[in-house]
């Protein structure tokens, strides 16, 4: 992992169950490895948030449940790239749903 910094959100987030919602579908990102060194990251984690900021930081976190997607493969290679290429994080594109 080289160039990532662990930040703490004090903002909140909320959710809401949606009744009936299609499973998810769509090109995911898996961790494979990279953050060792941050023991709530476990290899197989999902990539649960992924935005570039205004300062032109990626902000990405992992989690154990899959729901954010992309519609293209291209897509989601983009953003397993770009973990890799500016964070040393190695993440796999995988399909699901389909």
């Amino acid at each position: 992992m080289k160039n990532v910094e662990e930040t703490i959100s004090n903002r909140p987030m909320f959710r809401v169950p949606m009744k009936g919602a299609p499973p998810p579908r769509g090109w995911f990102v898996k961790y494979v490895s990279g953050m060792e060194d941050k023991p709530q990251i476990k290899s197989g984690f999902w990539l649960t948030m992924f935005y570039i900021d205004s300062a032109g930081y990626i902000n990405f976190d992992f989690a154990p449940t899959a729901d954010l997607h992309w519609d293209t493969e291209t897509e989601a290679n983009e953003r397993s790239t770009a973990l890799l290429e500016s964070g040393g994080v190695k993440t796999e594109v995988v399909k699901v749903g389909f």
